[in-house]
């Protein structure tokens, strides 16, 4: 059957979509494109905010690890402590470390302490210098003839070197020199303390093989100074040396109280800082803080921080700031 001609003029034209239902669906794509993007941003911040916190918190435990084990053996001196056995110093331009208030040092917002170091020093941070002998000895191998005898030991001292600072002990006395000349024969080290490097050549007392040891000696300033990138770092500094030693990138202060027994029965019975110490000999152990800050601002708005009772963050920046505070007990002076 044949349809009509007026059949075929009613059928309906296929047509495309009109100017507003375009704009209608750009409109819709717009939207949904907008919100995948502030999801992309808002996940990217979060990341971030994640990943700079993660360091933050990797940091300040670093530090805090750090100065724990040097602090803990400030003034360590071997089998005695320097109460009981005081050194006899010969050596040349020798660290404090010849009675029962040396071995720590400290420097209220740095008062009284010579940076020798191309470091700035963070204004308004503390200084703390800690001194003391390392490892567990190494035996003398045979007995010193008297005191100006060179000291002998075995092949294990191959890291000692001329001019190198050492401390030799055998739990009666003690004596801080300097190794003039150190020589090898057939695995036997000599160790020669002249007056090349000492104010003497001879020593307090001359060691016998079954009783001394000798030790290497450390003494360093810790203190937090202005890194290449114009932040803040734990810096190391040795005593006698002007090269000072990055350690910790990211710290903004570092603040130090220092627990002082007045009536020597190894309780705290202050909790003071380095201006108020009166006798070194005192301090019995330390509460030592560390404000850390991101590199970049990671937050949406500035974060109020206080430290130690004081606003962290005068600028309003938008950093993210934490704090790490760690009470460390000197164990040669409690024990």
């Amino acid at each position: 059957m044949k349809q009509s001609r007026s059949n075929r003029l009613r059928s309906p034209l296929p047509r495309g979509f009109s100017l507003v239902e375009m704009m209608v669906a750009m409109l819709v794509g717009v939207i949904l494109l907008a919100g995948v993007v502030q999801i992309f941003l808002g996940s990217k911040l979060t990341y971030r905010t994640r990943d700079e916190l993660a360091t933050l918190t990797d940091n300040g435990r670093f530090a805090v690890e750090l100065m724990q084990r040097e602090l803990r053996m400030a003034g360590y001196s071997g089998c005695r402590t320097l109460k009981s056995v005081e050194p006899t110093v010969v050596a040349n331009g020798p660290p404090p470390f010849n009675n029962a208030a040396d071995g720590i040092l400290g420097f209220d917002d740095g008062s009284g302490w010579v940076n020798p170091t191309g470091v700035t020093r963070v204004a308004g941070t503390d200084v703390i210098s800690v001194t003391r002998a390392s490892g567990r000895g190494i035996p003398l191998t045979s007995d010193m003839t008297d005191t100006a005898s060179a000291l002998q030991v075995s092949s294990q001292t191959s890291v000692i070197s001329d001019n190198q600072l050492l401390f030799v002990s055998d739990c009666v006395g003690a004596d801080l020199f300097r190794a003039s000349t150190v020589t090898e024969s057939s695995g036997t080290y000599t160790i020669n303390h002249t007056n090349a490097s000492n104010t003497s050549n001879l020593l307090g007392r001359a060691y016998s093989q079954d009783k001394g040891v000798i030790m290497t000696m450390s003494s360093n300033n810790y203190f937090i100074g202005v890194n290449a990138a114009g932040e803040g770092s734990l810096y190391r500094v040795a005593q006698g040396s002007g090269t000072a030693t990055e350690l910790v990138r990211g710290i903004q202060d570092m603040q130090i109280l220092y627990a002082v027994d007045t009536n020597d029965d190894r309780v705290p019975d202050n909790y003071v800082d380095a201006s108020t110490v009166s006798d070194w000999a005192d301090v019995i152990g330390i509460n030592i803080g560390f404000l850390l800050q991101t590199e970049d601002g990671v937050t949406v708005d500035p974060q109020a921080f206080v430290f130690n009772g004081a606003d962290a963050n005068p600028t309003d920046d938008k950093r993210l700031r934490t704090a790490f505070w760690s009470a460390i007990a000197l164990r040669n002076r409690v024990l």
